[in-house]
């Protein structure tokens, strides 16, 4: 890592694009593995009648909102990595703050 360089890892839309494709990837894993019985985790064991369509449109819901808010945190994490090594390289690069402290 160098700073001030650029890093595409940095941006967003890159680490939700990544997120999606890997959720993608093990849908259809799990769609391979498990067949039919993968819609099992859509649905807990010992639901109500009533309650099936409105907690599997939920439970889908949820599966599907998931990939955004796990590259939306990648996302967060890496810009912070980021941008303390960008302070830390500026204090570093300051030379009165060298004199200061050293």
């Amino acid at each position: 890592m160098v700073t001030y360089s650029f890093t595409l890892t940095a941006h967003l839309a890159f680490s939700i694009g990544v997120s999606t494709t890997i959720m993608i990837a093990v849908t259809i894993l799990g769609l391979k593995t498990h067949g039919l019985k993968f819609f099992n985790l859509f649905l807990p064991g010992g639901t109500p009648t009533v309650l099936i369509p409105f907690l599997v449109i939920v439970e889908a819901l949820s599966y599907s909102v998931r990939c955004i808010s796990l590259g939306a945190r990648l996302s967060a994490n890496l810009i912070s990595g980021h941008s303390l090594l960008t302070i830390l390289g500026t204090f570093l690069s300051n030379r009165s703050f060298l004199k200061t402290y050293f």
